[in-house]
């Protein structure tokens, strides 16, 4: 696939796409726990989240085997029949052999969108070129739409690149003060999707929020998405506060976990070796983010910042 040719885009949904977790029971939890996830996607179809992404590290991908990866796209398939709530599949893997079988694997089963992020393996022996012809060898060998999950150190020139490839239907960006919609938009086809990873690095030109923190309050995370999409300057302090708090949620897969049990009632443990919980400093500082993010969600006792929403 050219980088010259003329883009036949797919757009992806506009709105809030949630990393969802993986649940576990059993020994060792060696079991997915398939009723507790289908709950979990209920509460995420009840919020009314635009997009469900699966098998991302918040879902522990790597802890997962092929057989159990495919049980959870089947369930939310199954789960998401009927909604307005489009499934999303992460099928990042070090090779292009098999990020191209996992995205065939994933388009068998009838999913239409999927994330493939950067190889990280040997980052500092791939340059540039090798980057963008990887994508389009990708989207040569599978005809599905891929959303590119970049990495920090991502740059200019390559989003340009990547945004001449038809099968790039967009990018989530990394947190980063320059790495921003009016900041790149300029140099870009004007309907290529840009997805921020922060609410902190949002604005109405943003073409979605990529966030785990609409696990525990997905209405907050919406109802965020839809004022910032509108471009209410009253939300300045509250983005301004989160990018205070670093680049991305504290914590991690195991802060996420904790807070869905804390909050939710609800979420067990993750897989070894991940900590059954984390530890008291880091509950401190997962409590802390989530005081300033969560506005007003329904059934959760968390303290909230007064912005009148």
């Amino acid at each position: 696939m050219s980088e010259s040719a003329t883009p036949a885009r797919k757009i992806p949904p506009r709105g809030v796409y949630v990393p969802v977790l993986s649940f576990w029971k059993g020994e060792w939890n060696g079991d997915p726990d398939y009723e507790t996830f289908e709950r979990h996607l209920n509460r995420m179809i009840s919020a009314k989240v635009h997009a469900i992404v699966l098998n991302t590290y918040f879902a522990e991908a790597a802890h997962t085997c092929q057989g159990e990866r495919k049980g959870h796209i089947e369930k939310a398939l199954e789960v998401l029949k009927d909604t307005d709530v489009e499934l999303v599949v992460d099928c990042t893997r070090e090779s292009l052999w098999e990020t191209v079988e996992r995205l065939g694997q994933a388009k068998e089963l009838g999913v239409k969108w999927a994330v493939v992020g950067f190889p990280k393996l040997y980052a500092d022996e791939v340059g540039e070129d090798e980057i963008v012809e990887y994508f389009a060898k990708i989207g040569d060998w599978v005809s599905l739409p891929i959303i590119v999950d970049a990495p920090p150190t991502i740059s200019t020139s390559v989003l340009t690149r990547l945004s001449a490839l038809e099968n790039i239907s967009g990018v989530i960006l990394p947190p980063s003060t320059t790495l921003t919609p009016e900041y790149l938009l300029p140099n870009l086809p004007p309907d290529f999707p840009l997805i921020a990873s922060s609410l902190g690095y949002t604005s109405d030109k943003s073409h979605g929020l990529f966030s785990p923190i609409p696990n525990v309050a997905p209405v907050t995370g919406v109802g965020l998405w839809d004022a910032v999409s509108r471009g209410e300057k009253r939300l300045d302090d509250l983005k301004t506060a989160i990018r205070r708090r670093g680049r991305g949620f504290a914590g991690g897969v195991t802060g996420i976990r904790y807070a869905v049990n804390r909050y939710c009632g609800y979420g067990g443990s993750s897989r070894s070796p991940l900590p059954s919980e984390p530890s008291d400093r880091m509950k401190g500082q997962v409590e802390g983010w989530l005081e300033v993010f969560v506005l007003s969600e329904p059934g959760l006792d968390i303290p909230p910042k007064d912005l009148d929403l």
